[in-house]
């Protein structure tokens, strides 16, 4: 059997549907999805509604959907910033059963596989206490990273060997009763071994941040010798989909941050790390405490970070 895992896919439809065809293509017939599925682009009740229809999926939420219940409440002083705009759009825009759904996920499931192998998946283990971040879980650190000409695929995944050598992050992995662990979170598509278990994260199908913007998913095949892994990259017309975004009321309420996320879909690279640095140093020189940032300091931010500025 084949197992198709994706996760993060914020809002992007196409890529979804892109994704989800290529696999089926591929023969999956079992589905894992890792988290992030809404804000950032205009379909969140579309790629909710698609997940649901699903058949043999395990699928648990994300930190995005996390902030579901503050923004359905009925507290609304925090909506004054801008910085929020598509976010609370999204929550104007959403049918209250797609809502209902995303609310009901678990922070973690474990996929059973016909060979009796156990998956376990949960979008990211901050409350185990990971620090130290390196390139291979930080967006940001890619990117920097990769403006050393001795930085590539080869070293990247050195990196990740290192981190999953981690004696916290073995001790972690250990504890996991499964054969295999997924995660999300952040955007970086990769697998390797923990403790004698596979650890694999997807990537982000829609908002890769690892240098290639194609959208990014991993088949699983569950064999009798093992499970066999296969990092697959979809195209899908990114133009037409930032066409289509800027005629929504997402854009109109959110157009600094959905830029940002246009600009991430077009380079396949973290565009919100320098962007947030710009931010918080200007946020600093009018001696504001930062997030939320004011308006003044949001669109001043944006406006410099596209004239080149960085912090």
């Amino acid at each position: 059997m084949r197992i198709a895992v994706l996760a993060d896919i914020h809002g992007n439809l196409a890529a979804l549907n892109a994704v989800l065809d290529d696999a089926r293509v591929h023969g999956a017939e079992q589905f894992i999805l890792a988290g992030d599925y809404i804000f950032d682009l205009p379909w969140s009740n579309e790629v909710t509604e698609t997940i649901q229809s699903l058949e043999s999926a395990a699928v648990i939420l994300g930190n995005k959907e996390g902030y579901l219940p503050g923004l359905l409440s009925e507290h609304r002083e925090g909506w004054v910033y801008e910085q929020f705009g598509s976010m609370v759009q999204t929550v104007r825009d959403m049918k209250p059963e797609n809502a209902e759904y995303l609310l009901n996920l678990p922070q973690s499931a474990t996929a059973l596989l016909p060979s009796g192998r156990k998956v376990y998946i949960r979008h990211w283990f901050s409350e185990f206490g990971i620090s130290g971040k390196t390139e291979a879980i930080s967006a940001k650190m890619f990117r920097e990273a990769t403006q050393n000409r001795s930085f590539d695929r080869d070293a990247f995944m050195r990196g990740v060997h290192d981190f999953l050598q981690r004696p916290a992050i073995v001790d972690m992995v250990s504890a996991i009763d499964a054969d295999a662990v997924v995660f999300g979170h952040t955007h970086l598509q990769w697998h390797g071994t923990c403790g004698g278990k596979l650890v694999l994260n997807p990537g982000s199908c829609g908002q890769p941040l690892d240098g290639d913007n194609h959208s990014a998913y991993t088949l699983l095949t569950d064999t009798s010798e093992g499970l066999l892994v296969e990092e697959r990259r979809v195209s899908y017309d990114v133009e037409s989909v930032i066409r289509k975004a800027k005629q929504s009321a997402v854009y109109r309420q959110g157009r600094v941050w959905v830029e940002l996320v246009f600009a991430a879909m077009r380079s396949g690279f973290d565009t919100f790390g320098p962007f947030f640095g710009l931010a918080e140093k200007l946020a600093n020189e009018r001696g504001q405490s930062g997030i939320p940032y004011s308006n003044e300091v949001w669109n001043l931010s944006y406006e410099r970070y596209w004239a080149g500025e960085r912090a």
